[in-house]
Protein backbone atom coordinates (compact mmCIF):
# COMPACT_ATOMS: atom_id res chain seq x y z
CA UNK A 1 0.00 0.00 0.00
CA UNK A 2 1.04 3.23 -1.10
CA UNK A 3 2.39 5.55 2.26
CA UNK A 4 1.50 8.38 2.59
CA UNK A 5 -1.64 7.73 2.13
CA UNK A 6 -4.39 9.10 5.89
CA UNK A 7 -5.95 5.62 7.64
CA UNK A 8 -9.14 6.36 10.00
CA UNK A 9 -9.57 4.26 13.13
CA UNK A 10 -12.74 2.80 12.29
CA UNK A 11 -15.41 0.69 13.37
CA UNK A 12 -19.24 -0.02 12.79
CA UNK A 13 -21.80 0.44 15.44
CA UNK A 14 -24.96 0.35 17.48
CA UNK A 15 -24.87 3.46 19.62
CA UNK A 16 -26.80 3.62 22.50
CA UNK A 17 -29.68 5.86 24.01
CA UNK A 18 -28.58 8.56 26.40
CA UNK A 19 -31.06 7.45 28.91
CA UNK A 20 -30.13 3.95 28.87
CA UNK A 21 -26.28 5.19 28.92
CA UNK A 22 -27.25 7.38 32.72
CA UNK A 23 -28.51 3.67 33.46
CA UNK A 24 -25.85 1.48 33.08
CA UNK A 25 -23.60 4.35 34.36
CA UNK A 26 -25.36 4.26 37.84
CA UNK A 27 -23.81 0.48 38.16
CA UNK A 28 -20.88 1.32 36.41
CA UNK A 29 -20.18 3.88 39.03
CA UNK A 30 -21.21 0.75 42.41
CA UNK A 31 -18.72 -1.11 40.73
CA UNK A 32 -16.20 1.41 40.98
CA UNK A 33 -16.48 2.13 44.63
CA UNK A 34 -15.20 -1.35 44.68
CA UNK A 35 -11.31 0.12 44.05
CA UNK A 36 -10.25 -2.41 41.88
CA UNK A 37 -8.04 -2.41 38.91
CA UNK A 38 -10.14 -1.90 36.13
CA UNK A 39 -10.06 0.09 32.93
CA UNK A 40 -13.78 1.33 32.55
CA UNK A 41 -15.39 2.46 29.58
CA UNK A 42 -16.56 6.10 29.62
CA UNK A 43 -20.01 6.37 29.16
CA UNK A 44 -20.44 8.71 26.70
CA UNK A 45 -19.08 5.96 24.43
CA UNK A 46 -20.71 2.91 25.17
CA UNK A 47 -21.85 0.75 22.23
CA UNK A 48 -22.31 -2.21 20.45
CA UNK A 49 -19.79 -2.83 17.89
CA UNK A 50 -20.65 -4.93 14.76
CA UNK A 51 -17.31 -4.46 13.51
CA UNK A 52 -14.02 -3.68 14.04
CA UNK A 53 -11.97 -2.22 11.14
CA UNK A 54 -9.08 -0.57 12.61
CA UNK A 55 -7.16 1.89 10.13
CA UNK A 56 -9.02 2.06 6.63
CA UNK A 57 -7.69 4.58 4.00
CA UNK A 58 -10.19 7.61 3.96
CA UNK A 59 -11.19 7.14 -0.04
CA UNK A 60 -12.79 3.89 1.48
CA UNK A 61 -15.02 5.56 4.31
CA UNK A 62 -17.95 5.77 1.45
CA UNK A 63 -17.37 2.23 -0.29
CA UNK A 64 -17.85 0.49 2.99
CA UNK A 65 -21.18 3.07 4.51
CA UNK A 66 -22.69 1.60 0.85
CA UNK A 67 -21.85 -2.14 1.89
CA UNK A 68 -22.90 -1.58 5.39
CA UNK A 69 -26.15 0.79 4.39
CA UNK A 70 -26.66 -1.98 1.79
CA UNK A 71 -26.58 -4.68 4.95
CA UNK A 72 -28.56 -1.97 7.08
CA UNK A 73 -31.23 -1.68 4.43
CA UNK A 74 -32.25 -5.64 5.04
CA UNK A 75 -33.18 -5.32 8.24
CA UNK A 76 -36.21 -3.75 10.24
CA UNK A 77 -36.13 -1.04 13.15
CA UNK A 78 -36.57 -3.44 16.16
CA UNK A 79 -36.54 -2.98 20.21
CA UNK A 80 -33.26 -3.89 22.25
CA UNK A 81 -33.52 -4.66 25.85
CA UNK A 82 -30.61 -4.20 27.88
CA UNK A 83 -30.46 -6.29 31.26
CA UNK A 84 -28.31 -8.65 32.99
CA UNK A 85 -24.60 -8.24 34.84
CA UNK A 86 -22.18 -10.69 33.61
CA UNK A 87 -18.10 -11.36 33.17
CA UNK A 88 -15.57 -13.23 31.21
CA UNK A 89 -14.30 -15.89 31.72
CA UNK A 90 -15.48 -16.28 35.40
CA UNK A 91 -16.59 -14.41 38.42
CA UNK A 92 -13.78 -16.10 40.26
CA UNK A 93 -11.19 -14.01 37.85
CA UNK A 94 -12.73 -12.14 36.18
CA UNK A 95 -11.32 -10.19 33.10
CA UNK A 96 -14.15 -8.16 30.98
CA UNK A 97 -16.86 -7.11 32.80
CA UNK A 98 -20.04 -6.78 30.40
CA UNK A 99 -23.88 -6.16 30.24
CA UNK A 100 -26.04 -8.43 28.94
CA UNK A 101 -29.37 -8.00 26.14
CA UNK A 102 -32.42 -9.46 26.09
CA UNK A 103 -34.99 -9.09 23.75
CA UNK A 104 -33.73 -8.04 20.22
CA UNK A 105 -30.63 -10.10 21.15
CA UNK A 106 -31.27 -12.25 18.08
CA UNK A 107 -31.89 -9.58 15.71
CA UNK A 108 -28.51 -7.36 17.03
CA UNK A 109 -26.32 -11.10 16.11
CA UNK A 110 -28.07 -11.26 12.75
CA UNK A 111 -26.98 -7.92 12.15
CA UNK A 112 -23.60 -8.41 13.35
CA UNK A 113 -23.02 -11.57 11.50
CA UNK A 114 -24.27 -9.73 8.24
CA UNK A 115 -21.97 -6.91 8.93
CA UNK A 116 -18.95 -9.37 8.96
CA UNK A 117 -19.72 -11.07 5.98
CA UNK A 118 -20.27 -8.37 4.18
CA UNK A 119 -17.40 -6.51 4.82
CA UNK A 120 -14.92 -9.27 4.43
CA UNK A 121 -14.44 -9.66 0.89
CA UNK A 122 -13.44 -6.12 0.80
CA UNK A 123 -10.65 -6.87 2.80
CA UNK A 124 -11.97 -6.92 6.41
CA UNK A 125 -10.96 -10.92 8.33
CA UNK A 126 -13.57 -12.29 10.24
CA UNK A 127 -13.50 -12.14 13.56
CA UNK A 128 -12.37 -15.77 14.74
CA UNK A 129 -14.82 -15.41 17.71
CA UNK A 130 -18.46 -15.61 17.02
CA UNK A 131 -20.61 -12.23 17.45
CA UNK A 132 -21.75 -11.83 21.32
CA UNK A 133 -24.54 -9.03 21.63
CA UNK A 134 -23.28 -7.46 25.46
CA UNK A 135 -21.50 -3.94 26.09
CA UNK A 136 -18.64 -3.91 27.57
CA UNK A 137 -18.22 -1.62 30.89
CA UNK A 138 -14.71 -2.31 32.14
CA UNK A 139 -11.83 -4.23 31.77
CA UNK A 140 -10.17 -5.65 34.85
CA UNK A 141 -6.69 -4.97 34.76
CA UNK A 142 -5.20 -6.55 37.94
CA UNK A 143 -5.79 -8.78 40.88
CA UNK A 144 -6.15 -5.71 43.00
CA UNK A 145 -9.43 -6.48 45.04
CA UNK A 146 -10.65 -8.70 42.56
CA UNK A 147 -12.21 -10.81 45.19
CA UNK A 148 -14.08 -7.60 46.58
CA UNK A 149 -15.50 -6.65 42.52
CA UNK A 150 -16.83 -10.01 42.53
CA UNK A 151 -18.93 -9.77 45.38
CA UNK A 152 -20.12 -6.58 44.03
CA UNK A 153 -20.79 -7.95 41.12
CA UNK A 154 -22.52 -10.72 42.13
CA UNK A 155 -24.76 -8.31 44.91
CA UNK A 156 -25.91 -6.31 41.81
CA UNK A 157 -26.65 -9.03 39.24
CA UNK A 158 -28.30 -10.98 42.42
CA UNK A 159 -30.45 -8.42 43.74
CA UNK A 160 -29.03 -8.12 46.96
CA UNK A 161 -28.49 -4.21 46.99
CA UNK A 162 -30.87 -1.81 47.83
CA UNK A 163 -33.79 -1.61 45.51
CA UNK A 164 -32.79 -4.73 43.44
CA UNK A 165 -34.67 -7.09 42.10
CA UNK A 166 -33.11 -10.34 40.25
CA UNK A 167 -30.94 -9.43 37.17
CA UNK A 168 -30.46 -5.55 36.76
CA UNK A 169 -32.28 -3.91 34.30
CA UNK A 170 -31.21 -1.26 32.53
CA UNK A 171 -34.08 -0.16 29.70
CA UNK A 172 -35.41 -0.74 26.12
CA UNK A 173 -33.83 0.81 23.35
CA UNK A 174 -34.83 1.39 19.27
CA UNK A 175 -32.35 0.64 17.03
CA UNK A 176 -33.08 1.95 13.47
CA UNK A 177 -29.63 2.91 12.17
CA UNK A 178 -25.86 2.00 12.46
CA UNK A 179 -22.81 4.19 12.46
CA UNK A 180 -19.69 4.12 10.92
CA UNK A 181 -17.68 5.92 13.65
CA UNK A 182 -13.89 7.07 13.76
CA UNK A 183 -12.18 6.39 17.14
CA UNK A 184 -9.03 8.28 18.04
CA UNK A 185 -7.24 7.22 20.33
CA UNK A 186 -6.14 9.97 23.16
CA UNK A 187 -4.24 9.81 26.87
CA UNK A 188 -7.18 10.05 28.20
CA UNK A 189 -9.09 7.33 26.23
CA UNK A 190 -10.67 6.93 22.96
CA UNK A 191 -12.84 9.78 21.28
CA UNK A 192 -15.61 8.52 18.90
CA UNK A 193 -16.82 10.74 16.23
CA UNK A 194 -19.67 9.79 13.95
CA UNK A 195 -18.73 9.30 10.23
CA UNK A 196 -21.58 7.74 8.60
CA UNK A 197 -25.29 7.46 9.57
CA UNK A 198 -27.13 4.20 7.87
CA UNK A 199 -30.90 4.29 8.10
CA UNK A 200 -32.46 0.04 8.94
CA UNK A 201 -35.28 -0.47 7.22
CA UNK A 202 -34.75 1.98 3.90
CA UNK A 203 -33.62 1.52 0.49
CA UNK A 204 -29.97 0.58 -0.27
CA UNK A 205 -27.61 3.36 -0.29
CA UNK A 206 -26.83 4.50 -3.50
CA UNK A 207 -24.95 7.83 -2.75
CA UNK A 208 -24.62 8.68 1.25
CA UNK A 209 -23.61 11.63 2.98
CA UNK A 210 -22.78 12.40 6.49
CA UNK A 211 -25.31 13.33 9.13
CA UNK A 212 -24.45 14.29 12.66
Amino acid sequence: MPEGKKRIRSFVAVLLDPSLKEEIARTQEQLKAVGANVRWVAPETFHFTLKFLGGVEEEKIEEIAQTVGAVAAQFQPFSLSLAGLGVYPSLSAPRVIWVGTSQGAQELTELGERTEAALEPMGFEREKRPFSAHLTLGRVRSPKRRAELSQAIQAVSGGSLPGQAGEPSFGEMKVDRVWLMKSDLTLKGAIHTPLKEMDLGGQAPTGLSSRR
